[in-house]
């Protein structure tokens, strides 16, 4: 039986280490391994990790480098050490049932795919609510799957959540220059690589801790925003080149409207008087490359209100962020 590796990046979350690990600890499997990535915590971390000592637990302290940075290095020490495994995250404030792994290493197996994606509860604190992504589980090819994911609508493009086949993580590291959006930026290669297929699933194992409230959780200062628009641009700009051309084009053509639709939800978030000359500068030419390759002008909307968000920002711009919050109500 392969071993399933489990990628936890930590910084700062030593309320939430013995919740999450006691629930990998606990899985039904025996093949579980979980690599932490002290990801340069300035709180009790690492020495909570430390005292675990379990014989499944491999800790990889490093200096504090981002979300992409922790990620990274938690794939490098795994491919650096073992051979033939499987791969999944888990962020370190969410926690999963015991029968979790067994669930997706079962369903990986059965359906002979290459990425299993399970759907999950937001986990509030006096109560939780199931997301369902599909309507049936469902198999499906790389290029189907891919554009489901480019959506980002029923399945989300969180690194968790997922199960993988060792080979379509090779080569494939998290850009670390975002910390925002980066899922959106390198989850979808992995697809890519999913020759075998992907397999989609309403299954819900897994635990999505939302802390505080939404309000909290809403706000979004300028380096989220501009790295929100690059996380989408990353795969617009991507060649696929393993695909036909005619698949190809159908790829581009979600990616751009995916794009579109994150920007128009941005743009009026970017606040001008706050900015600093660097991310001044990184807006300009974000509007620049929306601009030249005409994103907003093919986007073809789904629904009424984005029609009406885009026809505003083509033909209205300077009212666009004052009437962008009819829109959001």
């Amino acid at each position: 039986m392969k071993d399933i590796f489990v990628i936890i990046p930590i910084y700062n979350g030593e309320k939430y280490i013995a919740r999450c690990l006691n629930s990998l600890f606990n899985q039904n499997l025996n093949n579980i391994k979980i690599i932490c990535v002290n990801d340069g915590s300035t709180d009790d971390s690492l020495s909570i990790l430390n005292a675990f000592k379990k014989e499944n637990l491999f800790i990889v302290d490093k200096p504090n480098g981002g979300v992409s940075s922790a990620r990274n290095a938690g794939l490098d020490f795994l491919f650096k050490n073992f051979n033939d495994f499987y791969i999944s995250f888990v962020d370190i404030d969410d926690f999963v049932d015991a029968d979790y792994f067994e669930h997706l290493q079962n369903m990986l197996e059965k359906q002979n795919v290459d990425i299993v994606c399970s759907s999950f509860f937001y986990e509030f604190q006096n109560h939780k609510k199931k997301y369902n992504q599909i309507s049936e589980d469902t198999k499906f090819s790389s290029f189907e799957a891919l554009k489901i994911l480019l959506q980002d609508d029923t399945v989300q493009s969180h690194s968790h959540c997922k199960l993988y086949s060792e080979k379509v993580w090779k080569n494939v590291r998290f850009p670390e220059d975002i910390a925002w959006m980066e899922d959106q930026a390198t989850i979808f290669k992995t697809f890519e690589k999913a020759n075998a297929g992907v397999f989609i699933s309403n299954y819900s194992g897994y635990h999505y801790w939302q802390e505080g409230d939404s309000a909290c959780r809403s706000t979004i200062s300028n380096k989220k925003v501009i790295q929100s628009i690059k996380g989408y641009m990353i795969p617009f700009l991507h060649d696929f080149k393993d695909f036909e051309k005619s698949e190809i084009n159908e790829i581009k053509s979600v990616a751009s409207s995916a794009l579109a639709n994150v920007y128009l939800m941005m743009y009026p978030r970017f606040n001008k008087k706050l900015a600093s000359a660097s991310e001044l500068n990184d807006f300009k030419n974000i509007k620049l490359f929306i601009k030249r390759n005409k994103i907003i002008k093919k986007y073809k909307p789904p629904n009424k209100k984005e029609r009406s968000k885009r026809f505003v920002y083509l033909y209205l711009k300077p009212f666009y962020s004052l009437i962008y919050k009819l829109f959001s109500k």
